[in-house]
Parts: C-alpha cells; structure tokens; sequence
C-alpha cells in the first residue's frame, strides 16, 4: 500500500500496531497528523515518499524536518485537500512550484531559501510563522489580503 517503509512503520507505531501488521485503509484513515524527519539520528536519509501522504485521507497536520522541498514534495502537499497546516523545520525551499489550497498555518524554522511567492496563492492562509531563516523576501505576502498574522522572528526581511 505505502511505498515508504519509513512511513509505514511511523504509522504502525503512532497507532500501537505490530510492525508484521498490513496497514489497512481504516487504519490510515485514522492519521490526522504526522511529523516526520528525513534524516534519522545517525543523519542517514530516510526513504519517505511524499506520493503516500495521499493515501492519509483525513490529514490535516503536516510537521517535516530536514527535507529538501522542491517541486514534487510541493506539488504533493498541494494534492492532499485536507490539510490545514504544514510546518517545516531545517528545510530546504528550493521548489519553484506555489502552495495552494486550504492551508491555514505555515511555520518555517531555521529553513534556508525561503520566499513568500512559496505561499503567497493560500487563499485560506491567515497565519505564517518565521524563525531563524535568514533573509527572506516578503514582498509576496503583502498582498494576501486574508493573512492575518505574520510572525518574523531572528529573521531578515525584505
């Protein structure tokens, strides 16, 4: 069912399942959130494919660590209808693909590459959080007329 043997054994343990268990379509419909890291602890790559976040139809909240984000993982993330917010941490924003859909909250921490022509098409966005990111280009923002909160924090703007 999932491409990903990094996501099917996060799943398993998230809902206490055996790991010699076949995840089922109920079982992943369960997953409302998730927060996954691409590398494990000794900094070796995980083999997480962004295609099974799909497969997760009740996700709404999306947390990813030390991922490369470009068009793909961007293009996913816009695919699944459900989600309300994303948060990434010690990312890589090289994707020149936009966000769009119904997300509500972002929130960067200590990602490199980051442009509010990334999210600038949210239409639902109302929060955006920024930590530790550099220089960022804010330009885009200013015209999202729904973005009610926008927090910068030990980060460069212009």
């Amino acid at each position: 069912m999932l491409k990903s043997n990094s996501l099917t054994e996060y799943i398993k343990q998230k809902l206490n399942l055996p790991l010699d268990v076949e995840l089922s379509d109920e079982d992943l419909a369960k997953i409302t959130e998730i927060s996954i890291n691409g590398k494990d602890l000794d900094g070796r790559i995980n083999d997480y494919d962004f295609k099974d976040f799909m497969c997760l139809s009740n996700l709404q909240y999306l947390s990813l660590q030390n991922f490369v984000i470009d068009n793909y993982e961007t293009n996913i993330i816009n695919r699944i209808k459900t989600i309300k917010a994303v948060q990434f941490t010690d990312c890589k924003m090289k994707s020149k693909s936009t966000l769009f859909g119904n997300i509500e909250m972002l929130s960067f921490t200590s990602c490199s590459k980051l442009d509010s022509k990334y999210f600038c098409n949210l239409k639902s966005l109302n929060t955006v959080k920024i930590n530790l990111c550099g220089k960022v280009n804010l330009e885009a923002a200013k015209q999202m007329v729904n973005l009610k909160n926008i927090d910068v924090i030990d980060t460069k703007t212009k």
